[in-house]
């Protein structure tokens, strides 16, 4: 974990399909380290997030601060979170996107090693190369489509909407947040129906190459 952004520094200036390979994943992995991320995290009482690349390895446990009945701290809103996706994350799916692409080679395979990307030692070739580009596409689809919808929800208040008697509908939320029915940035529609059929396109290209 220690070595991601010297591996990140490493692969910046790559001019090859490997090298461009290895500077998209570790700035992905490196994502788990964003600031704002990290401090909405913690807000919600969600411990070690700067390990979430080695959940696998050293789980999570509950933070013994956390409030029973459950409330999140410095009343975050899911606004909050919009805006860590669409200005921090996705211009890193994005550029990853473009040095991902440069993964043409069926003969290719890019071993990985944790100071990467945080996971064991592995090799890619190019079928996984397409899966992730698919999520990538996918993850830049979403994206797009919350930052189109109105979303200045205070996490707390919909938290206690869940804790009122009976299921929470369609009918009961809009009541309780008019405004989440209303779009905010209609254009960042169509964006995200172009990435969804992007990330619908490369899986079923991952399919075939993986066979």
């Amino acid at each position: 974990q220690m070595n991601l952004p010297t591996a990140l520094s490493m692969f910046s200036d790559a001019s090859d399909a490997e090298g461009k390979t290895l500077k998209a994943l570790t700035s992905l992995a490196l994502l788990q380290r964003d600031s704002g991320t990290v401090t909405f995290l913690n807000n919600l009482y969600v411990d070690s997030p700067a390990n979430i690349w080695d959940a696998r390895d050293v789980g999570y446990s509950p933070n013994p601060s956390q409030p029973d009945p459950f409330r999140a701290q410095n009343n975050p809103n899911a606004k909050q979170v919009i805006d860590i996706v669409k200005n921090t994350h996705l211009p890193v799916y994005q550029q990853a996107e473009t040095d991902l692409s440069f993964f043409t080679s069926d003969s290719l395979l890019v071993p990985l090693g944790r100071s990467e990307t945080g996971y064991p030692d592995i090799s890619m070739d190019r079928g996984d190369i397409l899966m992730i580009r698919a999520l990538l596409a996918c993850g830049r689809g979403v994206a797009y489509l919350i930052n189109s919808q109105n979303s200045n929800i205070l996490i707390n208040e919909f938290v206690s909407l869940t804790e009122e008697p009976g299921p929470v509908t369609i009918e009961r939320f809009l009541v309780k947040f008019a405004d989440a029915g209303k779009l905010a940035h209609p254009t960042d529609l169509p964006l995200a129906r172009q990435e969804f059929k992007n990330s619908i396109s490369l899986y079923k290209q991952s399919i075939v190459t993986g066979k």
